[in-house]
């Protein structure tokens, strides 16, 4: 976190940053108002909804830092600053 930044300044920064890449995707999922089960779910039906395989698996799981990291996790994203649902 940069300092002198509020979390809200630093989410707007990354936005910027990221925008060219945001115009360019066929899909943007706001995850904003939904649990890990129901993202879960959309991902799901937006990878079984295509022509041909892609050959990926998505799980999504909440876990407690507490007990570590799961091992199995190629992409792990930390949202400890979100309220918990």
């Amino acid at each position: 976190m940069r300092e002198g930044h509020s979390l809200y300044e630093q989410i707007a920064a990354e936005r910027r940053l990221l925008s060219k890449v945001r115009e360019q995707a066929d899909l943007v999922l706001d995850t904003t108002q939904i649990k890990p089960r129901e993202l879960k779910a959309r991902l799901e039906r937006i990878v079984l909804n295509q022509k041909e395989s892609l050959g990926i698996d998505v799980d999504v799981m909440s876990f407690g830092f507490k007990h570590g990291v799961p091992l199995d996790a190629d992409l792990m994203f930390d949202v400890r600053f979100l309220p918990n649902p």
